[in-house]
């Protein structure tokens, strides 16, 4: 599942462009925050109001206190750079001393621009103190870039430790996930596990938007899109199985969709590569349409299924008419589309002939398929049937806009 590594020369300058964005960013981070400190009491480094109290980086050595940077005479030749809140600072924040050290030697070395081992546990050290402080990661994933030229495999080590352990902790961190990309990204290939780690991530919380969004970078950089450009399947993907086997487990996982959406059709190709191909694509919507459709019939009231299908009848109108996808947003109920007319049939078994109010309706998604399918078919006086249904009886928190739609079709005055 690895992708082919760029060349040493490509890849040299991708790292010291990166490296010199990362520390430039986390100087003028730096800069920014001493100049503010005249006129306000926030800075970067106090972006909460309260401490985590677990245990900094420890070393073996007994002769000072592992978690205060000024007893340890590793750190002797550095002076700590203190916050600067001003002269009368607003409300002070009562960091504790283990927060304070390690964050006023973070400074000191940003200033220094030294990226080293020393490097890794400071930033270590306010991590674990303040898992959001997105500059000590900045620095972190910076120090680890320029070490990896002389220490190979110090990255791989980071990935599967301190960033394994950080994310496990904290998964819903986004600083942990934004330097895991970085790091990723200069290795130039997928590490072995990489996937599995996500997945260990989703099985905590099969919707964490931040290990999806991961997820997703990991597809569009190593190009694990379940389709090639053919139209054949890629064997080197594996996400279609992988919402194939979420959505088995909870067929409401609304995230599996997504990702199953964007994995099969999110390729970014330009719309006139993708309309070359029309019948392959057409087929493929077809296969995903009658995948959807058995889904539906196993939970009626699931919107993430009918969201799903609504997506896939907008691609099938943008791909027959590129014209309406430039000009406005595809409507999945055009009346045009060869597909219109049997999803509407489909809908209609979850819909009784009777609408009256004793009358059971099944899914109140396709109700609302019906509803907007007739309105813009033209067929005002049945759209106007469903959409009452939908404010009187089926959602009537959104009375207000079913009655709205109502008069959109000129059927009545004033709801």
């Amino acid at each position: 599942m690895s992708s082919k590594a760029p060349p040493p020369h490509t890849k040299s300058a991708r790292a010291k462009a990166a490296l010199n964005t990362l520390l430039t960013n986390a100087i003028k981070a730096q800069k920014a925050a001493k100049s503010a400190s005249s006129t306000s009491s926030n800075t970067s480094s106090s972006t909460t109001t309260t401490m985590s109290q677990q245990q900094s980086t420890t070393t073996t050595a007994p002769t000072f206190d592992p978690e205060l940077f000024e007893t340890n005479p590793n750190y002797a030749d550095i002076t700590p750079i203190p916050q600067d809140d001003g002269p009368r600072p607003l409300s002070q924040i009562a960091y504790t001393p283990q927060y304070i050290s390690a964050t006023s030697y973070l400074r000191s070395l940003i200033d220094l621009q030294e990226l080293s081992h020393r490097t890794l546990e400071v930033t270590a050290a306010v991590i674990r103190l303040n898992p959001a402080h997105y500059t000590a990661w900045q620095v972190r994933a910076a120090a680890l870039i320029a070490m990896e030229a002389h220490t190979p495999g110090i990255i791989a080590q980071e990935l599967n430790g301190f960033s394994y352990e950080m994310g496990k902790m904290y998964e819903k961190n986004y600083q942990i996930w934004r330097c895991r990309e970085v790091l990723v990204d200069h290795l130039g290939e997928l590490p072995e596990g990489e996937l599995n780690f996500t997945e260990e991530m989703l099985a905590m919380d099969s919707k964490n938007y931040h290990v999806w969004s991961y997820r997703q970078w990991v597809v569009r950089r190593f190009n694990l899109w379940a389709y090639n450009d053919d139209g054949t399947e890629n064997p080197f993907s594996m996400e279609k199985a992988y919402t194939d086997e979420l959505i088995g487990e909870d067929v409401r996982n609304n995230s599996a969709w997504n990702h199953r959406f964007y994995v099969i059709f999110g390729r970014p190709d330009p719309l006139e590569k993708q309309n070359e191909g029309l019948k392959k694509n057409g087929e493929l919507i077809l296969k995903e349409i009658e995948y959807t459709k058995e889904k539906i019939l196993l939970a009626p009231q699931n919107p993430s299924t009918w969201t799903y299908l609504k997506g896939l009848l907008s691609l099938y109108t943008a791909l027959s008419n590129p014209c309406i996808a430039t000009a406005s947003k595809p409507s999945p109920y055009d009346p045009k589309s060869p597909l219109t007319e049997p999803i509407t049939k489909f809908a209609h078994q979850f819909v009784p002939d009777d609408t009256d109010d004793d009358a059971m309706y099944v899914s109140s998604h396709a109700v609302e398929f019906l509803a907007e399918s007739y309105a813009l078919s033209g067929d005002k006086k049945k759209a106007d049937v469903y959409f009452k249904v939908l404010a009187e009886k089926l959602d009537p928190v959104r009375e207000g806009y079913w009655g709205w739609r109502r008069q959109t079709l000129g059927m009545r005055e004033g709801v």
